[in-house]
């Protein structure tokens, strides 16, 4: 399809986000989801077939169709992130859910532990173990509470254990920009749980 003004895309988001014309949708962002997916794998140095990038490019438009477009509908522009950008987040997310399926093989599948929870299991000291494991249950329930991009990013390098540079090809932004995204997740984090001591 060629490229649409702003104007065009944006009544046209008005429309998906509404749960008009997802065919067209689908044809649109077809290739960019199956780029993305591919890339994603890539980037987590995981096997793929060729059947993988179809099905998971099927599962980002069912996540993005169903109950009633509720993924499209959360998009905002004013967030800083760009229609394109949001669902290449909602791709990467898709496939880094997949990844950690405890019945599938690769770096990020049959070991379920985060790099975070490695680190815990590392420590000898039971009342440090305690305490950490304690304080990761804190930020995991708090996560719900940030904002779509900080949260994705925290997850995708404190959780699944990419690099800022990982997380920054993966998102197609800037890593400085992906730096400041991290720095106001852990943040905004830390002053959560702050208020609570």
């Amino acid at each position: 399809m060629k490229k649409m003004t702003k104007e065009e895309e944006q009544r046209r988001i008005r429309e998906w986000t509404q749960g008009k014309e997802l065919e067209e949708l689908f044809q649109y962002y077809g290739g960019l989801v199956a780029h993305t997916v591919r890339k994603t794998f890539s980037l987590c140095h995981a096997r793929f077939k060729k059947e993988d990038i179809e099905d998971l490019t099927q599962e980002v438009f069912v996540r993005l169709f169903e109950q009633e477009c509720n993924l499209l509908k959360q998009y905002n522009e004013e967030r800083g992130l760009h229609f394109t950008g949001w669902i290449k987040l909602i791709t990467t997310q898709t496939v880094m859910m997949y990844l950690r399926k405890k019945d599938r093989f690769g770096r990020l599948g049959k070991d379920t532990l985060s790099p975070i929870e490695k680190e815990i299991g590392q420590e000898t000291d039971l009342h440090h173990k305690t305490e950490a494991k304690m304080t990761l249950e804190r930020i995991e329930k708090r996560l719900k509470r940030l904002p779509t991009l900080e949260r994705l990013v925290f997850k995708l390098h404190f959780f699944d254990g990419l690099s800022l540079q990982e997380v920054a090809s993966s998102l197609n932004r800037e890593i400085n920009y992906i730096y400041q995204i991290k720095h106001r997740a852990v943040t905004l984090l830390k002053d959560m749980l702050d208020e609570e001591k």
